[in-house]
């Protein structure tokens, strides 16, 4: 029995051409999946999964990365050696174990109004509460003893790191390698680090960089501002760069995110400081964002980024050459790295909101007019002269119409 072109089981007729072909194309297209996913997708995959691993090795967020926060601020810092950083916007100092910036007080801000208060601590070392730090290390497959957060460096030109004097660091590797860390530091808030790589073995080796900023545990109050961004921010992407957020309380939901990039630069930022990594720029990257509990119930929240791998043959030397931005978000100095560093949207680091085509405009123009007379009043009232007469047309227009319809309300009533 037939019905509609389709035929009964019991049918006998033989298989028809429509069938066939049916039977053919699906046979065909498993083939191309099966394919596609052999040599294609899983590859890719497996990349993906050991370029995870690789970061998750040499800069853990796991929950027994990190010990309960019991130390005093004092004796977390007596904890390693250390250079002590002088500069005219910031103080503290590196802990050599790992090179971390771990130790950094910004001078021309206090924790409140009063001038006798308390400088704002930006980084803190890892033991004390709310612990947020900025470390970077090399990672390699089969290469023991690559620097990483447990590197005890040692320093070959003494301190302390200040804008005319930087700081040398150096490490030899079991393996045969040799890591010598520059690391200079302007007058506002931006260190350079550059690693030299020098292979002493007899056997080609393939390392990668990483960068990583981290956060255990968060301040009271921090990261619950509706108004502000707070939390993970960068600007990343292959062809495009785009502005990438996430607030505390969805990286914590989230766990891990993932983006490739090329170039861009990614950290953490609160509502007036910020500490990111920048890479340099023609270099592809995987950035990531990690949360996880660790053994005390804090939640360690990670930025970070894993470079190019590249092979030195033995004899060779690479360099590698990153930037931190530690510091306040202020406009001068974003706008400044951003054109001398070549930073593609650095001055979104400071969030303007969804009528960023107004405000972003408008506090260029009062930043502009603070730098001139060096006193907010009057720049404010400059910037108020200067916008009514942008709006005087429209406010004249709407006194015009005013005027008529005073002339016409009689005849109206």
């Amino acid at each position: 029995m037939s019905l509609g072109g389709f035929h009964a089981p019991s049918d006998p007729e033989p298989m028809t051409n429509e069938n066939r072909n049916l039977i053919m194309f699906a046979l065909i297209a498993g083939l191309i999946l099966l394919g596609y996913e052999t040599f294609i997708v899983g590859p890719q995959r497996g990349r993906l999964a050991a370029e995870r691993q690789a970061v998750a090795a040499a800069a853990p967020a796991q929950a027994n990365a990190a010990a309960p926060p019991t130390l005093s601020l004092p004796a977390a810092l007596a904890q390693s050696p250390r250079v002590r950083i002088d500069t005219p916007s910031l103080s503290g100092s590196i802990n050599l174990k790992g090179a971390r910036f771990d130790d950094l007080f910004l001078k021309g801000y206090h924790e409140d109004v009063a001038k006798t208060s308390p400088l704002v601590q930006l980084l803190r070392p890892e033991g004390v509460t709310d612990a947020y730090y900025a470390s970077q290390g090399w990672v390699g497959a089969n290469l023991p003893g690559l620097p990483d957060d447990n590197t005890v460096w040692t320093v070959t030109s003494a301190g302390p790191l200040t804008p005319a004097h930087p700081v040398q660091l150096i490490y030899a590797s079991p393996g045969g390698l040799t890591f010598t860390r520059t690391i200079a530091v302007d007058a506002n808030s931006m260190f350079t680090i550059t690693d030299a790589v020098a292979n002493t073995g007899a056997a080609p080796v393939a390392i990668a960089p990483y960068a990583a900023v981290r956060r255990i545990g968060l301040p009271g109050g921090l990261g619950k501002s509706g108004i502000v961004h707070e939390g993970a921010i960068g600007v990343l992407g292959t062809d495009t760069q785009q502005l990438k957020l996430s607030s505390y309380k969805d990286w914590k939901k989230k766990g891990t995110q993932d983006w490739p990039s090329r170039g861009g630069w990614l950290g953490i930022t609160d509502k007036y400081w910020m500490a990111s990594f920048i890479p340099p720029q023609n270099e592809p990257l995987q950035a990531s964002l990690r949360a996880a509990p660790d053994a005390a119930g804090d939640d360690i929240y990670e930025a970070a980024y894993l470079g190019a791998a590249r092979t030195l043959a033995p004899g060779a030397r690479a360099e590698e050459t990153t930037h931190l931005f530690a510091g306040a978000k202020t406009m001068p100095a974003l706008n400044g790295y951003k054109a001398s560093l070549g930073i593609p949207r650095f001055d979104d680091a400071v969030d303007w909101g969804h009528l960023w085509f107004l405000t972003k405009p408008i506090f260029t123009l009062l930043e502009f007019f603070y730098q001139k007379v060096g006193n907010f009043g009057v720049a404010i009232l400059m910037l108020t002269v200067v916008i009514r007469l942008i709006t005087f047309p429209l406010a004249n227009r709407g006194f015009e119409m005013g005027v008529k319809m005073k002339k016409i309300q009689p005849e109206l009533q």
